[in-house]
């Protein structure tokens, strides 16, 4: 991609208009996501208060982690206007950004530019609209195509998304050696402590738990490690 934008323009014109709808859409998400409780309410089948609070007590603790870390980490990648796309589409981990790194791969573009930005948002829209399409086709065909497939080719399915993701970051640890070089001896380490249960002697605290566990601090840890090195090669001139 050789055609570059304007950052006084991108600023002027795109993102505070990005960001008003991006805003609005996201809301209106929140609220939609209550409609099935308030029809069923208007129905004459409310929901017992009792146990809809206990179980928001429970589970807003365990998704603060995420809501933290995951506009960080996916932000670079996905964009402004991808961000806002993809937290209120779903699919974020699995979806959204495999496909904003193979459309920014291939129109040639650098993470965290504009270009990028404008590159990802394609990327993530198109696999929305597929998305919808393949679901729709899913629930339709669904059973008809299960029940012709085998059982080892259900289990084969299974390691499609570990295969996605092993080659992308294939794909980065070429692209920044360097990088790789500091982060692994991290990602290494605290995947083996998690694998080895090294780190479940902390789930005796209580508040542990509410955290998100295990998982959540080696996934946070890891990502702030390799924002941490990202920088300092950065300064250093070591990557771009």
């Amino acid at each position: 991609m050789q055609n570059q934008i304007d950052p006084e323009v991108f600023a002027a014109e795109h993102r505070k208009y990005s960001i008003r709808v991006g805003k609005f859409t996201n809301m209106l998400g929140v609220l939609l996501a209550f409609l099935p409780g308030v029809v069923l309410t208007v129905a004459g089948y409310p929901p017992v208060w009792s146990v809809a609070i206990t179980a928001l007590v429970a589970r807003i603790p365990q998704l603060m982690c995420w809501w933290f870390i995951e506009p960080i980490s996916y932000y670079t990648t996905l964009g402004l206007d991808g961000t806002y796309m993809s937290f209120l589409s779903g699919n974020i981990f699995n979806m959204r950004v495999p496909c904003a790194v193979a459309a920014q791969e291939a129109a040639g573009v650098q993470q965290g530019t504009n270009e990028a930005n404008a590159v990802s948002t394609i990327g993530i829209a198109v696999s929305v609209v597929m998305n919808v399409i393949i679901l729709t086709l899913a629930v339709i065909f669904g059973n008809v195509l299960l029940a012709n497939v085998s059982a080892r080719g259900i289990q084969t399915i299974n390691y499609m998304l570990p295969a996605l993701f092993g080659a992308l970051l294939a794909s980065e640890i070429v692209k920044r050696p360097k990088l790789a070089f500091y982060i692994a001896p991290v990602f290494v380490s605290l995947s083996l402590l998690y694998k080895l249960g090294g780190l479940n002697f902390m789930k005796a605290f209580t508040w542990y738990r509410y955290i998100g566990g295990n998982y959540a601090v080696v996934l946070v840890t890891i990502v702030f490690s390799s924002m941490f090195f990202g920088k300092y090669l950065a300064e250093k001139g070591k990557i771009r």
